[in-house]
């Protein structure tokens, strides 16, 4: 009978399942519907409002068709899918082959002193990027497509080469096909250069292992783009594309030396030692010419490296901000005082954290990355009161690219959609909207003295960044103010960082001798000159009253705040720009053509993934079945069918789940039908119960994501019934002193309530979430005339909290409180259990909330109890493996815990209680060059009656 009941829940769950597609409203933007279009090689996905965006995106990727197919020598043998979004103030994408092509663009340009602010169109270089991983890692042979088909569509060896050439070979391909590109960018070459210089460059072991020093998972693109480079022009860059199609159609994933011997007539391990000696040799070679050029600049640093940026000299005082981000901890704009080296930290920030002062020195304006309406992370302006320890958001328009301020008046620049605005408010008045630019002209690095504007300009039909001084003309009867623009600069290199020298001269910087440097721009003269010689960097420079500038500095170790004093800023000759235009891009394609088409999910309704699964348990032996899935392209629809089946039960498991995102909701249908063992203590003897359960759930959920802090409230309705073959005749053959937790049988519901309070953060280098607190409640209804057998509530309440060590930012202090009661008109219902696994564990999901070393069904209650303490520390971070063996151990850390809990029904007693106490070993892997786990390894002494020794395992996806 239950597996007839079996059937008709499936068919019914399809049913159900069919109904739910649906045209999809924006889950960034409930108002604004999603399109498609369709050209020879591509399906463009994207919000009606992106229009414009989403067409001239879609002529480009018809040209990087042409223009790298060619070069990489492979054709994809279905369309790539481009999906644009556009709720995030950051510059990226990425790209997948499995299950399909696909490429997802954030339509936001970068920032021009980012490693991706080297462009001639931003938009291109993005997408011939993203579209360069799509003709690598599809290359593939035949027999790779019938394991496709067989198996699931991740047959695909190239997505198992090292992250280094993946990404190496995209930056490379960037690069080669305009006039910029990282490969030309100035903070890349300064990277490798001081590396070099340094002998510090990451052997190819540590690059296979995965980089947790300087400079993190920007490695992978800065060395390995100029690995890439040098392969190119030493063997010729036919080769490149003969090693994707010789890996690609090896049989052994991971014998990427086998595929370079057969490319190259080398190992990587040759190629990488060759590669290492000629950036030592350049290295050497450039500092030689640039001492031989002029002595460099003296200069010295404040702070110890690691992504430190942005310091802002405060007037008045003899201090600087600086924005502290030491990798442990949540980045801060923080204080340091000239002469006594002490530091205060002011705010906690996200994002870039641009900040600038008042002219009085009490209030610091600055730029925040925050969550708007719950589905929008942009840059807003805040400022704050040093004094009184005040925050306050200003109500300005968002997506803040750059601010300055003029005594009181406070200019910024809004960037949005394919232009930049200028806007400007003065004390007290409403804000106005000053200058609008012309599509796709971008406006940024914004300072103003005087009522005269300077910025960075880019502009698109020159395809470069140069200086511009702005100015309004008052405005008359007949016409309004009018905007004079005088060009600074004039020249392919990347011009930035412009401000108002303390002699009221234009100072900037520039890589137009090769290296970013501080330059100077006579309005008299109408002449520039350079102040400093430095071949290791400089960003976001400020002056102090004495002629001081302070800066951003690259070093082996990171990015610090130094300093150049007055008396070592020299003055040299104006040069040539080093960088010529050689490019001219062909006409974009005229994709009027082509007709949007409402997005419509169920045109992907098809499952696209598809894998075998096995799975084995000692309750219910081995199982074996199907995974299905598939989503659609643009993230707010989404299912998961698994059907698994038990030889030892002759029977089946069933799992249904699909989720559906928009307006800023998140519902879930969920249906599974699965055989289960639970276990009871009797008189000392361990006794088992099968049954079966069908379980169904709908669910929806709100959350107010504040970058900060976020809140989540759930609602969730189930309803399950469970059955087994001798439901009571076990309990006669087996009488036990007190009753024991079983599942209920028969039909079953609960009406559910969460809500989750969470303001804790995991900075980059923490080994555990170091700082903050998070608490979830909720409360659990069953009630008769929704199907339940008779009343009950059950409410529980969690509590975490983490605190970073003062003595060690690697150590970190962590606790945990879980309570929970019920009540129910069932006086034998106990849903609470103090439990755990004994013995050796293999934990997916990481998580531990129980205690170690005890069976299940000792202690069981109406009322539950729950505390843990842990201390975690990193004890080392060696970033090895052997070679480019594909198995990297990242660092190691560990941690001692104490957990102690408690049920009961009645009275409390104490002497109930159980705790363990125990350590475990963290050990941060990197597994096939991309895949960052964690595995714990602990060992744990329960010390209570029923206790043991318990050792257990842990693995965690990172």
């Amino acid at each position: 009978m239950f597996k007839w009941r079996i059937l008709l829940c499936i068919l019914t769950a399809f049913i159900n399942l069919c109904l739910t597609f649906h045209t999809a409203c924006a889950a960034d933007d409930p108002d604004i519907p999603w399109m498609e279009m369709e050209s020879e090689h591509f399906i463009i996905h994207y919000p009606a409002s992106r229009d414009v965006f989403a067409r001239r995106a879609l002529s480009i990727a018809e040209e990087a068709h042409e223009t790298l197919v060619p070069l990489l020598e492979w054709t994809p043998r279905i369309k790539t899918h481009l999906t644009i979004t556009d709720n995030l103030d950051v510059a990226n994408g990425w790209a997948r082959v499995t299950p399909e092509n696909e490429i997802r663009l954030y339509a936001y340009p970068p920032e021009i002193s980012s490693e991706l602010g080297d462009y001639d169109d931003w938009m291109r270089q993005l997408i011939y990027h993203e579209y360069t991983h799509i003709l690598h890692l599809d290359n593939s042979s035949t027999f790779h497509h019938v394991i496709d088909a067989i198996i699931g569509p991740f047959a695909k060896v190239n997505l198992t080469a090292p992250t280094w050439y993946t990404e190496g070979l995209a930056v490379y391909y960037e690069t080669l096909t305009s006039d910029s590109g990282r490969l030309r960018n100035a903070i890349y070459n300064t990277i490798v250069r001081n590396a070099a210089l340094e002998g510090v460059i990451p052997t190819i072991d540590k690059m296979s292992a995965g980089l947790v020093s300087w400079p993190g998972g920007s490695g992978y693109y800065i060395y390995g783009s100029h690995l890439i480079q040098y392969l190119a022009e030493t063997y010729g860059r036919e080769k490149l594309s003969l090693w994707n199609k010789n890996y690609g159609k090896s049989l052994a994933p991971y014998a990427i030396n086998r595929a370079a011997i057969k490319t190259w007539h080398k190992s990587w391990d040759e190629l990488y030692s060759e590669w290492l000696n000629y950036e030592k040799n350049k290295a050497f070679a450039e500092l030689s010419d640039a001492i031989t050029e002029n002595a460099l600049t003296q200069h010295h640093s404040l702070v110890k490296p690691h992504r430190h940026r942005r310091p802002q000299y405060r007037p008045l005082h003899n201090e600087i901000s600086y924005v502290k981000n030491n990798g442990y901890n949540v980045k801060t704009i923080t204080l340091r005082h000239l002469d006594t080296g002490s530091e205060q930290d002011l705010v906690k920030c996200w994002g870039d954290c641009e900040h600038h002062w008042s002219d009085d020195g009490k209030w610091l304006y600055f730029r925040h990355s925050t969550v708007q309406n719950g589905y929008r992370q942009t840059e807003v302006l805040y400022k704050y009161q040093v004094e009184n320890d005040e925050t306050t958001r200003l109500e300005l328009p968002e997506r803040v690219r750059s601010f300055s301020i003029d005594h009181d008046t406070l200019y910024w620049i809004v960037q949005s959609y394919e232009q930049s605005f200028i806007y400007r408010q003065k004390q007290d008045q409403e804000y106005e909207l000053i200058y609008k630019s012309r599509p796709f002209e971008q406006i940024e690095d914004i300072h103003v003295k005087n009522d005269q504007i300077l910025v960075s300009v880019f502009d698109i039909q020159k395809r470069q960044f140069d200086i511009e001084l702005m100015q309004f003309s008052p405005a008359t009867e007949t016409t309004g103010a009018q905007v004079i623009r005088e060009k600074i600069t004039n020249d392919k290199s990347p011009d930035m960082s412009p401000f108002f020298c303390n002699d009221d001269k234009i100072c900037y910087l520039s890589t137009r001798n090769g290296n970013l440097n501080l330059w100077v721009y006579d309005n008299h003269t109408k002449q520039s000159a350079r102040l400093t010689h430095l071949i290791d960097g400089m960003l976001d420079p400020t002056q102090s009253p004495n002629g001081d500038i302070y800066y951003t500095q690259y070093t082996t170790s990171g990015t610090t705040i130094s300093v150049i004093h007055q008396k070592d800023i020299g003055l040299y000759p104006s040069q040539p720009d080093s960088r010529q235009e050689t490019r001219e891009y062909p006409e974009l394609k005229d994709v009027s053509i082509h007709e949007p088409q409402h997005h419509l999910a169920w045109e992907w309704l098809f499952p696209n993934r598809w894998l075998p699964r096995f799975a084995s348990d000692n309750a219910l032996g081995y199982q074996f079945g199907i995974s299905l899935a598939n989503d659609d392209k643009i993230d707010h629809n989404s299912y998961l069918i698994n059907l698994d089946y038990l030889p030892s039960k002759k029977n089946v498991n069933f799992e249904l789940s699909y989720r559906w995102t928009g307006y800023l909701w998140t519902i879930g249908l969920d249906f599974n039908i699965s055989q289960n063992v639970t276990s009871y203590y009797n008189t000392q003897k361990l006794v088992s119960l099968d049954y079966q359960s069908l379980t169904a759930e709908i669910s929806a959920a709100r959350t107010w994501n504040l970058r900060m802090d976020s809140h989540t409230f759930q609602l969730i309705y189930q309803f399950e019934y469970s059955e087994t073959e001798d439901p009571y005749s076990w309990s006669h053959r087996d009488p036990v002193p007190n009753p024991v937790r079983l599942p209920s049988l028969g039909w079953g519901n609960s009406v559910i309530f969460n809500y989750t309070w969470s303001n804790r953060q995991q900075a980059e280098k923490a080994i555990v979430p170091n700082s903050g607190y998070t608490i979830i409640t909720g409360l659990d209804l069953e009630i008769p005339w929704l199907g339940a057998d008779y009343y009950a509530v059950t409410g529980y309440f969690m509590w975490w909290g983490a605190w970073t060590m003062p003595w060690l930012n690697t150590h970190v202090l962590s606790a945990n409180v879980i309570t929970a009661a019920s009540w129910s008109e069932n006086e034998n219902r106990m849903p609470f259990s103090v439990s755990s696994n004994q013995g050796f564990v293999f934990n997916t999901s990481g998580q531990d909330s129980k205690l170690h070393g005890y069976p299940s069904g000792i202690v069981y209650g109406k009322y539950y109890l729950y505390g843990n303490l842990d201390y975690s520390c990193i004890i080392w971070e060696p970033s090895i493996t052997y070679k480019t063996f594909p198995i990297g151990l990242d660092r190691i850390g560990a941690t001692v815990f104490f957990d102690w809990a408690n049920a009961w029904s009645d009275d409390f007693h104490f002497k109930d209680s159980k705790f363990d106490l125990g350590g475990k070993l963290h050990l941060d892997l990197i597994l096939g060059y991309t895949l960052a786990v964690r595995v714990s390894l602990g060992y744990a002494w329960a010390g209570a009656e029923h206790g043991g020794h318990e050792v257990f395992f842990y693995w965690t996806m990172l």
